[in-house]
């Protein structure tokens, strides 16, 4: 494996990985090796950093820039505030959730341009309120990390209050 460690102080560990597929055994190795109480670095912190260095941001660009422009040539900017957005967000879900309303069969086409529409408020409602989709999917997948540990949670489908 190809990759680069370097000690930024005595309680931070810098590690850069060129190969995106060691990330999950650094993650697994950290874990196993490093006790709680001495790792300040969360996994969603590391994934981050490494994901800025090396890899394509979340939401591309030519996707920001795209959305920016449909909404300016438009002058609908002035109708997106968080409440609106939110309540879009929930509409265009559950347009959604009906592609599958008397089944497990859909039309896909039908459930891309309906995915399409939620993510295209989410990331509209993101921006209107200065959120990083990718800071705050990591930010949120670390708390549900810690309500559902992989030795309780693995291949259960309950609640965290019930594992």
């Amino acid at each position: 494996m190809k990759s680069a460690f370097r000690c930024l102080n005595e309680s931070t560990l810098l590690l850069c990985v060129f190969n995106p597929l060691e990330l999950q055994y650094y993650l697994n190795l950290i874990e196993r090796l490093t006790p709680p109480s001495l790792c300040n670095i969360t996994c969603s912190t590391l994934i981050l950093l490494l994901s800025r260095l090396y890899c394509e941001p979340m939401v591309s660009k030519v996707v920001h820039e795209s959305l920016a422009a449909f909404v300016a040539e438009r002058d609908w900017a002035q109708f997106h505030t968080p409440e609106n957005l939110a309540k879009s967000v929930a509409i265009e879900a559950g347009e959604l959730l009906e592609c599958f309303q008397w089944g497990a069969e859909a039309d896909l086409k039908r459930v891309r341009e309906e995915l399409a529409d939620v993510l295209t408020y989410c990331l509209l409602l993101a921006d209107r309120i200065g959120a990083d989709p990718e800071q705050i999917v990591l930010e949120k997948l670390e708390i549900t990390r810690k309500k559902y540990p992989v030795d309780k949670a693995r291949g259960s489908s309950r609640k965290y209050d019930e594992l």
